[in-house]
């Protein structure tokens, strides 16, 4: 049944509208009644009724400001305002101010009837679609999740049809852009799976929103994948990853691999991109650490005997070794592999023992548990300053500088 308040402080017009009217039979009961706008207030505040006949003239606080305070504090209610003849003007102006309608004295039985029908029907409406907005805002994470991941499947071809998506969803998706993979490295624990992903999502968007990036993304079953607009290059990019990964690391054991992909210029390139992305972070060059790979890392995937090399450095790389003691292990010649290096990776087996060795000391650097000579021996350099000269010819600055800098949130 819907309620009713009846606020007039007229005696008569109060008990004409309670008596005249059957108004059970419109499901409707008359729950309060009051003689001017203050208390009527307060029976609103009460009583949360669906429907309010108020007068326009009363003391204390007249209609108008009734129906405004009503506004301001219920909008889900409707009001209606009982106005003489030479009111008519003042009457109107309570419609600016949130009156569903306005009757003129002396009041006739039906029509009021039917302006109280009017405003529930209105009223109803308005909830009807209150409610499915309030389902749809609940339900639109869902429709997000599958939309990005048909998005990156390439379920969508056409660009129109893409854009259309994208500007329903309200989601920030540019022309331009970068696609980004990431997923944990050896675990078949779902849960820390599920948990770390969730961990470093929320990492990484913290990192790319401080730095002006437009961002969107979501978490699957064993990846997340952001979608990066922005006038950010891949470099940039990279460094923001890199930094979202030592935060990570701060609390985090589990290995991630990061694919990011060269920029897309069309909605319909997404798809080829998150392949990308997805292709570089299972393919990455470094195993068993966190790692950004881009495809100036990896142009195809790996043979057989670069992946085994590249474990034999991530087990070793600690000990004075060379690639003449892992072609032996792998039981080919030093020409070959140098070789097979040189097409697959672009690098020397050197260059990529160095480069992971650095990768391992500016962990540690970042860790405070360890002074440099220590780190210089525990990366497989017994000369500190030999070290310090490669790091500084790799990274541009010297171990101490880079530690500064990452302490002041420059790296």
């Amino acid at each position: 049944m819907f309620k009713m308040i009846v606020v007039d402080d007229e005696y008569l017009v109060r008990l004409g509208i309670k008596e005249t009217i059957s108004w059970n039979d419109y499901n409707i009961e008359i729950v309060g009644e009051a003689t001017n706008g203050k208390k009527g207030l307060e029976l609103v505040n009460e009583l949360k009724p669906d429907i309010i006949i108020s007068d326009i003239k009363m003391p204390i606080m007249d209609g108008l400001e009734f129906v405004k305070h009503i506004n301001e504090i219920n909008n889900d209610c409707r009001s209606i305002i009982l106005s003489g003849y030479k009111d008519f003007e003042y009457a109107k102006e309570t419609l600016e101010n949130g009156a569903y309608t306005y009757l003129l004295k002396p009041i006739d039985n039906s029509e009021l009837v039917n302006s109280v029908l009017n405003a529930l029907g209105d009223l109803l409406k308005e909830r009807e679609k209150e409610k499915y907005l309030t389902s749809l805002k609940e339900e639109l994470p869902s429709i997000k999740h599958i939309f990005l991941l048909d998005l990156t499947s390439g379920k969508y071809t056409a660009v129109e049809k893409i854009k259309e998506k994208i500007d329903l969803l309200n989601i920030p998706i540019n022309q331009e852009g970068y696609v980004l993979y990431c997923h944990i490295d050896n675990t078949e624990n779902q849960e820390i799976i599920k948990e770390s992903l969730n961990n470093f999502y929320n990492i990484i968007n913290e990192v790319f929103n401080n730095n002006m990036n437009q961002i969107a993304g979501d978490l699957f079953d064993s990846y997340f994948v952001l979608i990066v607009s922005g006038d950010k290059e891949l470099i940039e990019l990279e460094n923001l990853c890199n930094k979202a990964l030592r935060q990570f690391e701060k609390t985090n054991s589990e290995v991630l691999s990061i694919g990011l992909s060269n920029k897309y210029f069309q909605f319909n390139k997404i798809s080829d991109n998150f392949l990308q992305a997805k292709h570089l972070a299972k393919n990455k060059l470094f195993p068993t650490i966190n790692t950004v790979s881009t495809s100036t890392y990896l142009s195809s995937k790996y043979r057989q005997q670069v992946v085994e090399a590249m474990q034999y450095i991530a087990e070793n790389f600690n000990k004075n070794i060379s690639i003449k003691m892992v072609s032996e292990s792998l039981y080919v010649s030093e020409s070959h592999l140098m070789h097979i290096f040189k097409d697959d990776v672009g690098k020397t087996f050197n260059e990529c023992l160095t480069d992971y060795r650095l990768i391992i000391a500016k962990k540690m650097l970042l860790s405070g548990k360890y002074k440099i000579y220590e780190i210089a021996e525990k990366v497989g350099y017994s000369d500190v300053k030999y070290f310090s000269q490669i790091f500084r010819k790799k990274e541009g600055i010297s171990p101490t500088d880079y530690l500064n800098q990452e302490n002041n949130g420059e790296v």
